[in-house]
């Protein structure tokens, strides 16, 4: 089942490649919206759509080093078939719970692995885009009456665990 719908930040990364939160799915439109002829969802929310779909779960605890192999292999399979999309012209959406962890990764892999982009400057990119989401949700989630939220311990830990493993997984690519 997926969460109730919330306020969703949309990336677009490339002209065929888009990443958000699994929120997004909560609107039938949001696909039709954008031309998504395929989606990603990397999550273990259960998703009901009009466009094709591929589920890989890849959960937090695969994004520590002792599991980076299976990641790569999951990684491998989505973006091999994500490439038949863009190849054909076609849109694609890549979802995780958040928007902001698994699915810019996905998108990283695709980018060095098919599009032959160099990895630092596509690691870089992915850790300013992250860092900036998660400053633009801090503020959409805070209260007016309170002001902007900061980031917590937990949010820096989480940011730092997944640059890093940004960083692991990108440059075995």
């Amino acid at each position: 089942m997926l969460p109730e719908p919330t306020a969703t930040l949309t990336s677009k990364i490339t002209d065929h490649i888009y990443i958000a939160s699994v929120n997004c799915l909560a609107d039938e439109r949001f696909c039709s919206n954008l031309n998504i002829s395929f989606v990603v969802n990397t999550c273990e929310c259960i998703v009901s759509l009009k466009t094709d779909l591929i589920e890989k779960q890849i959960s937090d605890m695969e994004l520590m080093k002792s599991e980076y192999p299976s990641v790569v292999r999951k990684l491998s399979d989505v973006t091999s078939a994500m490439h038949q999309y863009i190849q054909n012209n076609q849109k694609v959406l890549i979802v995780c719970i958040a928007g902001r962890n698994v699915s810019p990764l996905v998108a990283g892999y695709y980018m060095i692995k098919y599009m032959k982009q160099p990895t630092q400057p596509v690691i870089d990119a992915l850790e300013v885009s992250y860092y900036n989401d998660v400053q633009r949700q801090a503020y959409i989630d805070a209260k007016p009456a309170k002001g902007p939220r900061i980031l917590t311990d937990t949010d820096k830990r989480l940011k730092c665990l997944t640059n890093l493993s940004f960083r692991a997984i990108l440059t075995q690519t």
